[in-house]
């Protein structure tokens, strides 16, 4: 594991950023850079340790970031705007914050001889038919007059710019494209996060179309455990692409909420709602590349995972 390092991370208060955050501060000088949006980090204790610092700030504002990158080793860039709903209500800000933040911060770090640069993407880009899609299959676009199309498009250029930074001031650069990351702390838009919290109150389980779209989810720890080992193996990359997801548990999204409610018990009810925009029919990550390279093997299967999940919710409501 890496250790004796100062590590920025973007977003640091997020779902994900938290969880690394735990993992990062027993070994190194942690930096979060986060304007608590969606704030995971304020349910557990981390601040409290003194190899964490929290900086509120907006990715956007160009002087800050200069600010917050320097001396840093390892930069995680995490911060973004994700959640379907917000991709229809605020799309410019979505291209904004995921676009020109991320062109903020590779400014601020292409002098600054840092060791690594990692890129959170998106399964998103691989467009609405993704079976078992690997790096070196072609983004997919979305149609543009659908604003679902802002998020993956912004997602996909800030990775191809953090690529081009790589290229022409040799900056190490590792992307990652999360498929469909879950467990406890997530807040904001997650299917299993929001069906369970339906379920816990035995409110009615909005399912999108006929619930027939498929996903492969992947539980929190073993993500950040894949991008642990990512960051471990940084002197051996100068610019590469990683889909990180477990492509053994899938599931319907319908079969996914009846699974939730005999989990959790629950009394709700299922109802099949039409979709904001447009729905992905099918997305399963090829995880071979990681696999390979850095032994990725996820290891709690979806049952495990909705039960660790729905028992944080207990805790907290």
């Amino acid at each position: 594991m890496v250790k004796n390092k100062k590590i920025l991370i973007s977003g640091g208060a997020g779902f994900i950023g938290t969880v690394l955050t735990k993992k990062l501060c027993q070994h190194n000088k942690v930096t979060i850079f986060d304007n608590l949006t969606r704030n995971s980090i304020q349910y557990t204790n981390i601040l409290k340790d003194k190899s964490v610092e929290l900086i509120k700030g907006d990715i956007r504002n160009k002087e800050t970031v200069e600010e917050i990158v320097k001396g840093k080793n390892i930069i995680l860039h995490l911060a973004a705007i994700a959640g379907v709903s917000l991709y229809y209500k605020n799309p410019l800000k979505v291209i904004e914050v995921n676009y020109h933040g991320t062109k903020n911060i590779l400014d601020a770090v292409k002098n600054n001889n840092i060791e690594l640069f990692l890129d959170m993407s998106t399964s998103e880009i691989y467009g609405t038919q993704a079976q078992f899609v690997s790096e070196k299959d072609s983004p997919s676009s979305f149609p543009p007059e659908d604003m679902r199309s802002v998020y993956a498009k912004s997602k996909n250029l800030g990775e191809q710019l953090a690529f081009c930074y790589a290229k022409e001031h040799d900056l190490p650069v590792i992307s990652v494209r999360p498929f469909n990351i879950y467990g406890p702390g997530q807040v904001g838009e997650g299917a299993i996060s929001n069906m369970i919290q339906k379920a816990l109150k035995d409110e009615e389980i909005s399912v999108t179309g006929d619930g027939s779209a498929v996903r492969a989810w992947c539980y929190i720890d073993d993500f950040v455990e894949a991008i642990i080992k990512l960051i471990d193996m940084r002197k051996n990359i100068s610019a590469e692409a990683f889909n990180i997801g477990n492509s053994s548990e899938v599931q319907t999204t319908l079969n996914l909420a009846r699974m939730i409610k005999r989990i959790t018990k629950s009394k709700s009810k299922i109802k099949l709602v039409k979709h904001i925009g447009t729905e992905i029919p099918i997305r399963i990550p090829d995880i071979s590349k990681a696999v390979k390279a850095i032994n990725f093997q996820p290891k709690i299967d979806l049952e495990m995972g909705i039960t660790k999940t729905a028992n944080w919710w207990n805790k907290i409501k």
